[in-house]
């Protein structure tokens, strides 16, 4: 599993390409996404500005986590999708979402 790293108070994007049989998605399709970190649920329907995806077929989003006040910790985090054919959303795995804090 990989760990992604969120520096708090910072403008750093993680980005993400999500793939299906090894090709990329059309992430313009994608009408919502919801980062679960520990039971908490950061939505972009709530919280758009940490989250961005193009509107083109790279199948790239971006999480924006620097203002999203994540505790400095390691956490496992879910990511899941929406769009208008997958309204019960589709998990596409975990990974270590390291927040960090710098002096």
């Amino acid at each position: 599993m990989i760990t992604e790293i969120a520096y708090t108070t910072y403008d750093n994007e993680i980005g993400l390409i999500l793939k299906e049989d090894s090709t990329a998605i059309d992430a313009s399709q994608i009408t919502r996404i919801i980062l679960n970190v520990a039971g908490s649920d950061y939505d972009s329907n709530v919280n758009s500005e940490y989250f961005s995806w193009p509107t083109s077929e790279t199948g790239e989003i971006k999480l924006l986590l620097g203002d999203a006040s994540i505790p400095a910790e390691i956490y496992k985090t879910h990511l899941i999708t929406y769009d208008a054919t997958n309204t019960d959303g589709i998990v596409w795995g975990s990974f270590w979402l390291d927040a960090q804090t710098l002096p």
